[in-house]
Formats: C-alpha cells, structure tokens, sequence
C-alpha cells in the first residue's frame, strides 16, 4: 500500500511510531458498557489473543474473536484493528448470538467435540476460549472471503467448567458469519491446552504444536485445499520438555522451517520438506528471552526474526540464521534498541506476563506492530541496521 495514501507516517529504521485514531477500548459492545475492565479481560488478559489477517483491506487487520472462557467475559463478536484506516472496529455475529460479559456454561453448547452456542440462529459458534497461540487466518485465494477469515483451529479452556474443544471454527470477515471450517477435529493424544496454529502459505496447511508436542511422532494439521485434518509423516519422537514457562512456534518462510522457543530450551526447528528427519537442536550464541508465550515475527526486509518480551520498554530481541547450513551454523540472539514512540507493556493476568500473538509483521507497511492492549496505542516498529 503506498505511504501516501495512509493517514499516518511510518516509521524510519530504527524507530516507532503510535497510531490509531481510537483503541480497543472505544469498539466495547453495549453488553459491556459498564465494565472496560471485563472487555479487557476477554480480548487480552485470558490467556490469548488473536491473528493477522493480510486480506481484510490494503493493509490488512489485527483480529481477536471468540476469546475469553474458564470464566472469563466472552467475545461471540470480532475486535478488529484495521491498519488502512489505523481504526478498531467492532465486527458484530452475523449468528443471532447476543453479546454478554459473562462466560458460557456447558449446558449452553452441544458439548464435545464443538462446544458450539446453542442460540446461535444460524452457522456454527465456538464457545469463547482460552485462545492462546492457537489461531490463525484463511486468505481469500483459499475461500476465506472478500476479506479473508479468521480461523479458531480449537478452544482451550472453554466455558466456565475449562473444557478442552477439538472442533475448528471459522469467522469470515465479511458477513460476521462463524461457521465449523470442517466437520474433522483435532487429535492431541496429550490434553494440553497450550498451542500454537502456524500457517504455511506453500504447502497451504495450518500446523497445530502443542506444549506436548513430545508425546507425538508426527503433527496433526488442517489442509486448507480441502478442509481435512491430517497428519504429517511420523519422526522420531522429540526430546521431552518440562519446567517453567509453554513453548511458541514460528514459520521460517525462507528456509521452510518451524521453530520452536521455549526458555531453558534448546531452540528446534522441524524441516517442512524433510519432515521425516524430526526436530532438530539448534546451535544458538547469545542470551535466550527469559520470558515465554511472546511470538516472534519474520522480518523480510532483514532477514531476521523479532519479538518484544513484556517488560523490555524499547529493546527487542532479533534471531539471525545462519549465513549457511541452519542445521550447523550459529542462530544468533542480540538485543535491538528501538527509538522514537514509547512501546508500552502488554496488559496481562497473573505474573507470567503472555503476550501471545500481538507482536507481528504488516507487509503492506514493511513494519513490525505491537499491540499492548485495550487503551494503548498501535505501535509500528522498524528495527535498525545490524
């Protein structure tokens, strides 16, 4: 999208800038009004958040839907941060399902494997859950709709009693309508309810890692050309991990490697065209983030990847690869300073302090945004030269 006609600067490398011309806080829906609180508390504060999704406009949209469950306020509606107009807007259910702050029970579903609303007058809609990194979107090539779709590959910790869903569930972003993606559920073998949902654009399939990946020889995923969920070819079983903090998972688009970080872990990495060859430890100098749960972004103009820990005011964390074998060579953490807008910390229940997915990249912009929560500004960052 050309600068110009957006009605805000960019940023110059090494900088940030805030924009927006409202916050999240300013779309609450009728149901909330008396609580800025509870609308907080659903769309940032219960453990997850929500995805990118490049088609919604020219410059794409952050989205958060369906979040909230284990009594947290639930969202049936979508809050979406639209970076053409740099405006939150408020997506309404085109379901029939009525905003409300309070969480929903079981009774109030058709209960395992969707836990769908029972008042939904039409479509499919998934119980608010504890979304954490399990999210991600659906482009129009691949009939997401005009504006593309948001896609919640399951619930964790759905309505009040916590339950684990194994449904997949869609919001196009045109009608509002939320629809089951396919009729197929996951399988996790391991209940846990900590995941990430990685989509790759090449192999049009969306991967599903979750915090026990260990206790699985292969991934389970949805393929995006007709809507099953499928399994990748068995490896060897991955080195378990146990101790403080969940892991995160990130697409390497150049070497077609997922990637995953947990603190105190080696970093791996799982080769999309040799699956079967298994996850990989990888050789890395440098300091680890201490803190977990906080996406790290692919940063095309560079090469490298960022992320932002909660507390790290101005200073990101980059990943360089290697200039030769990935397999070999050194992975490379160092910290980036960035001048310019303050980058204020993410709002957060409990002291783990998740930020899950609201650190990413625009490629309509060639920037990096931060979105710290209800009343804060959206950042835009550039990091500087190496």
């Amino acid at each position: 999208m050309p600068p110009g006609s957006l009605p805000y600067a960019l940023p110059a490398i090494g900088q940030a800038v805030a924009i927006g011309v409202n916050t999240a806080d300013s779309i609450r829906p009728a149901a909330y009004a008396s609580s800025s609180a509870n609308w907080a508390y659903s769309l940032f504060n219960s453990y997850g958040t929500g995805t990118f999704v490049p088609d919604y406009s020219p410059a794409g949209a952050f989205v958060i839907a369906a979040s909230g469950g284990h009594t947290a306020p639930g969202n049936v509606d979508a809050a979406i941060f639209d970076f053409t107009d740099a405006r939150w807007k408020l997506l309404s259910n085109a379901n029939g399902v009525t905003a409300r702050q309070s969480d929903y029970t079981a009774s109030e579903t058709n209960t395992s494997p969707y836990y769908e609303l029972l008042t939904a007058a039409a479509g499919q809609v998934p119980a608010p859950a504890h979304l954490y990194q399990s999210v991600t979107y659906v482009p129009s090539s691949l009939g997401g709709g005009a504006r593309g779709s948001y896609l919640m590959v399951r619930g964790s910790a759905s309505t009040t009693s916590a339950l684990q869903g194994t449904g997949i569930h869609r919001m196009d972003l045109s009608s509002g309508l939320w629809t089951r993606a396919t009729d197929d559920t996951i399988d996790l073998l391991y209940s846990i309810p900590v995941a990430s949902a990685v989509f790759d654009p090449v192999d049009k399939r969306a991967y599903l890692i979750h915090d026990g990946f260990h206790a699985q020889n292969y991934l389970p995923y949805i393929d995006a050309t007709d809507w099953h969920v499928k399994q990748t070819p068995t490896y060897p079983y991955p080195e378990a991990q146990q101790g403080p903090g969940y892991s995160v998972t990130f697409l390497d688009p150049v070497r077609r490697l997922l990637i995953m970080q947990r603190r105190s872990y080696p970093l791996r990495a799982l080769d999309l065209n040799n699956i079967s060859a298994g996850w990989v430890a990888l050789t890395t100098v440098g300091s680890q983030p201490s803190e977990y749960e906080n996406q790290w972004a692919f940063y095309p103009p560079d090469g490298r990847f960022y992320t932002r820990g909660n507390t790290s005011g101005q200073v990101l964390t980059r990943l360089t690869p290697p200039a030769g074998d990935w397999k070999t060579g050194a992975w490379t953490f160092s910290p980036v300073t960035i001048s310019g807008a303050t980058m204020p910390n993410h709002t957060t229940t409990g002291g783990e302090q998740p930020h899950y997915a609201t650190f990413f990249y625009v490629p309509a912009l060639a920037s990096l945004a931060w979105i710290a929560g209800e009343s804060s500004p959206v950042i835009l960052v550039k990091p500087g030269p190496p």
